[in-house]
């Protein structure tokens, strides 16, 4: 058998009473079966879902004993304290097993940390014996306890592996060398990078029996022969020679059992000799592996089984392996991945695992989840989601562990909704390169491939990938392709392929012209295929490549002057450049010097309250807010080389909104030749406007640079605050009352209170305000206050 060769344990050395040769055997002997469950509470569980027992739990055995087996059998569930403590006679619980009296029920007692069940053939006194042995050294019970627990819990996880590679499609070998790494990070054990460099048909054999092939490691701890022998790794991963094989065996539970043997064969009696056994759960079952045969004479052999430690409840801290990603919950079989939990797929300690999907309507959708090593996480399972749009929404593992409550990790999904993707605006693929096409409309995380074809071709898989929950950037590469329609195919989880169509087109290279403005560092270059371009020389000086764009059907790249070149000079004229592409060709450029930009810097401002539409009015302490219904008047001081002609225009603008614009004898007045005093309504830029504004100067088409200017607010409208007699609150009426940041009786907002996000009611209760007035910070600026006057 394979399980034969590669879950061969560590010799253990066994000491018989008068004899002095010790006796060795690997855990590959079935023992008796026991069934057993816990009960806590009304629930009852198989012992396979029970990872740790509390003080209370009734504990059910039963035997499985051969109904032609002679002689009688004792059954013993006895509870431990520490190396220091012998257990109470009392907690030792018995029955001698029949064909009609097969089942023992023990109660786990207050103070105790481990239980063993103890299965002996009985003889005169043999209850008596075992009593006195485990009271007498109970140093050695526990210690055979935790490591036998311990070692049957990675003898889990190793089955678990040679059963996942065994399943493999043994019609084709390349699923091993798939299957095998990722039952290997599942459950936390290192492979022989050896057997995966082998022929595909030899790697399964090389995986299951070789012994040198896995070494066990959860990655959180010390190994387990570090931990239990005190060697160090390299010594405690030591081989030893064997004639079959001409080579080392591998233990993975080196020491773990050696030790726990002598401790147990270091007392025997003339009655019974104590041999570990180790305890594999699934459900009810407790599967029993013997390293030794036991004996039915003297010394009759005492079987030592390991139940769950006494202990609080210890849920794994596993987390998703693919960080923050979002999962389509339309995928086929669809894996939540996770790591940092390999006893989860061992045992059956967690169950009733599940995923809870909160949509964005409030509903609970309720997956069923089951944990898959050779998938490398939680399979879901169920019927498909409804669609959830592009609203990403958290999703949260649920469980239980043992009798307790699991709560595992959040991921967040998306599922297939029922938009169709669409190209965007200017996409213009140019035959010759390599083009990136953008599209919006659908899900992003539920598309499973992308391809592209021109006609009388052969579809061609394309690079993509998510640039949003609703949006992809297709990478086409053209460099042999030809001019028109290009058929785009997005195949989505579940569903057709969506086709849709760009065209590309055909361009010539050619460089057309590089303007610059005088006294500025960079440029703009002009023309086509500029992504060719390597560098550009001008009067000495050497220009590199920034941003790249195109505008209509000219490519405009942005060229910046090495940081030890001098400022453009203006000029009408300039002798041309030389363009370095990347192939090594040389091109000639035109360079454009243009007059320098204006330059001006913001003087003054003030600012003129509007008429407020609530009986409360506000007024802002400072002058870097203005209201949505005022009005500012700023001044600019012209810098450098600029002079005021009064042709001048001013543009202000709030973020991602087209500016407004201040012309002469309509909002900006020229005072001298270096002063202009613009004058400007906040309602001008609509109502979507907030936050800081800026403003810049166009002299004759030239525009200047974007400075700061003001912050722009929006405020609530205030009916009234209402206090009554000595009461330490009172209560502030108005609308629009979720534009208000926090409120504060007094200017330093020493003890302010904040206004929940997208509060919708007409009534705020606050603070009384001290000194005759009250101070709020709204949403668009919180850093400034504003002044309410208390009304009389």
């Amino acid at each position: 058998m394979i399980t034969r060769f590669i879950l061969l344990i560590v010799s253990a050395a066994l000491l018989w009473v008068g004899s002095a040769r010790a006796q060795t055997g690997a855990f590959d002997l079935a023992g008796p079966q026991l069934r057993a469950t816990v009960t806590r509470g009304t629930e009852t569980l198989p012992i396979g879902r029970v990872p740790q027992l509390q003080a209370g739990d009734r504990i059910h055995v039963e035997a499985e004993l051969p109904a032609d087996r002679s002689g009688k059998h004792l059954l013993v569930i006895a509870f431990l304290r520490d190396a220091a403590s012998p257990p109470p006679k009392k907690w030792f619980e018995r029955l001698t097993l029949t064909s009609k009296a097969r089942a023992l029920t023990a109660t786990v007692p207050e103070g105790a940390k481990q239980a063993i069940v103890l299965l002996a053939p009985e003889v005169g006194g043999g209850f008596g014996a075992i009593v006195s042995a485990v009271r007498g050294r109970p140093g050695v019970f526990v210690r055979a306890a935790r490591d036998l627990g311990q070692a049957s819990l990675d003898r889990a996880r190793l089955e678990t592996f040679l059963d996942g590679v065994n399943a493999a499609d043994v019609s084709s070998p390349q699923s091993v060398e798939t299957i095998s790494p990722i039952l290997a990070r599942s459950l936390a054990i290192r492979l022989s990078a050896e057997c995966l460099q082998r022929e595909p048909a030899l790697q399964a054999a090389c995986l299951t029996q070789s012994r040198e092939a896995l070494i066990l490691n959860d990655g959180r701890k010390p190994t387990l022969a570090e931990t239990l022998t005190g060697a160090p790794v390299d010594l405690a991963y030591r081989v030893s020679a064997t004639p079959e094989a001409g080579a080392g065996y591998y233990s993975p539970y080196i020491g773990v059992v050696r030790d726990v043997a002598r401790l147990l064969g270091a007392f025997g009696s003339a009655e019974y000799q104590y041999i570990p056994a180790l305890a594999l759960g699934r459900n009810e079952g407790l599967r029993l592996l013997l390293n030794t045969a036991p004996s039915f004479r003297k010394p009759h052999s005492v079987m030592v089984v390991p139940l769950p430690p006494v202990e609080p409840p210890e849920p794994p801290a596993f987390r998703p392996a693919a960080g923050q990603a979002i999962t389509c919950l339309n995928r086929p079989n669809l894996t939540l991945p996770i790591e940092g939990a390999p006893i989860l797929y061992a045992t059956d300690f967690a169950h009733d695992l599940h995923l809870d999907v909160r949509t964005a309507a409030g509903e609970t959708l309720r997956f069923p989840l089951r944990a898959d090593p050779r998938q490398g996480g939680l399979v879901l399972a169920g019927t498909a989601a409804p669609p959830l749009g592009h609203q990403i929404v958290q999703a949260r593992v649920l469980g239980r562990w043992g009798f307790e409550p699991l709560e595992g990790p959040v991921f967040h999904v998306q599922s297939m909704p029922g938009a169709a993707w669409r190209v965007t605006d200017g996409a213009s693929p140019v035959v010759g390169r390599a083009n990136q096409v953008a599209l919006e409309g659908g899900t992003s995380a539920c598309v499973e491939e992308v391809s592209y074809a021109q006609a009388g071709s052969s579809p061609v898989a394309a690079q993509w990938k998510a640039t949003g929950p609703g949006s992809l950037a297709i990478a086409l590469s053209l460099e042999k392709g030809r001019p028109g329609p290009i058929e785009l195919r997005v195949k989505r989880y579940g569903s057709d392929a969506q086709r849709l169509s760009v065209t590309a087109f055909t361009e010539a290279s050619r460089i057309e012209r590089f303007v610059i403005h005088a006294g500025d560092r960079s440029g703009v270059l002009k023309g086509t295929r500029l992504d060719q371009v390597e560098s550009l020389d001008w009067q000495d000086q050497l220009f590199r490549p920034g941003t790249l764009s195109r505008v209509r059907d000219i490519d405009e790249l942005t060229l910046d002057r090495d940081p030890a070149g001098a400022a453009a000079q203006p000029g009408a004229a300039a002798a041309s450049g030389k363009v370095r592409l990347k192939d090594g060709r040389i091109v000639p450029a035109r360079v454009e010097v243009l007059k320098a930009r204006p330059s001006a810097i913001l003087a003054g401002k003030t600012i003129e309250l509007g008429t407020s539409a609530g009986a409360l009015t506000m007024q802002h302490v400072g002058d870097q807010a203005l209201a949505e219904n005022a009005v500012l008047t700023f001044s600019i001081k012209a810098q450098a080389d600029t002079r005021f002609t009064g042709g001048e225009v001013i543009e202000v603008a709030a973020a991602n909104l087209a500016p407004a614009t201040l012309k002469p004898g309509a909002g900006v007045t020229l005072v001298d030749a270096t002063t202009l005093v613009a004058r400007f309504k906040a309602e001008t830029l609509g109502p979507a406007a907030y936050g800081p504004l800026r403003y810049r100067v166009l002299q004759d088409g030239v525009a200047g640079e974007w400075q700061p200017l003001v912050t722009l607010v929006r405020l609530p409208v205030l009916q009234g605050l209402a206090c009554v007699g000595d009461e330490p609150t009172c209560t502030i009426s108005g609308s629009e009352l979720y534009l208000i940041h926090s409120v504060s009786a007094d200017a330093g907002f020493s003890a302010a209170a904040l206004v929940p996000p997208g509060y919708t009611g007409t009534s705020l209760p606050i603070a009384r305000p001290q000194g005759g007035a009250l101070f709020l910070r709204m949403r668009d600026a919180p850093d400034i206050s504003f002044r309410v006057a208390m009304p009389s």
